[in-house]
């Protein structure tokens, strides 16, 4: 059993650190850089970078994060390991359902963006990035809380 759990801990790792790590990277690299740019340049890296290319590997990461954390938990529950890595795997899971859902607030922003295609609506771009800058902010905030109390969660488990 302890070695069932391991392999969901590690696949719970690695699918919240894939989600953490692109919105971090978002977060820290391209926000910043984005409002240097012209508004047409902008609109282009949004697409681009922040819709098309992230939601080929987030949307996937995100659900295998749900279903690991949740098999991990299944079978933490069974082993009958202590109630902090039950707690801290609970959390993370809650958390990862969470960012999951305040992404999807940003599916509409990313669709109406993204049906601008070369010919960008630069009077009503700024009230979409503003608010999308926002919510990613937020799931961001949520992802790595819930990737710390994942590691927490099976460092934990694995000391008993």
């Amino acid at each position: 059993m302890d070695a069932l759990i391991d392999l969901a801990g590690i696949v719970t790792l690695l699918a919240s650190a894939t989600v953490a790590g692109g919105q971090v990277f978002c977060l820290l690299a391209l926000l910043p850089a984005l409002p240097e740019f012209s508004g047409d340049m902008s609109v282009r890296v949004h697409q681009r970078a922040m819709t098309f290319r992230p939601h080929r590997y987030l949307r996937v990461a995100g659900g295998l994060a749900i279903v690991a954390s949740t098999a991990t938990l299944v079978l933490i529950l069974v082993e009958d390991d202590s109630w902090a890595a039950r707690t801290l795997m609970a959390i993370g899971l809650v958390l990862t359902i969470a960012s999951s859902l305040v992404s999807t607030r940003e599916w509409p922003l990313n669709d109406e963006i993204n049906s601008w295609e070369d010919r960008p609506n630069l009077e009503r771009y700024p009230t979409l990035r503003q608010k999308w800058d926002v919510q990613h902010q937020v799931r961001t905030v949520i992802s790595v809380i819930a990737l710390l109390s994942f590691a927490c969660a099976v460092v934990i488990s694995d000391q008993l």
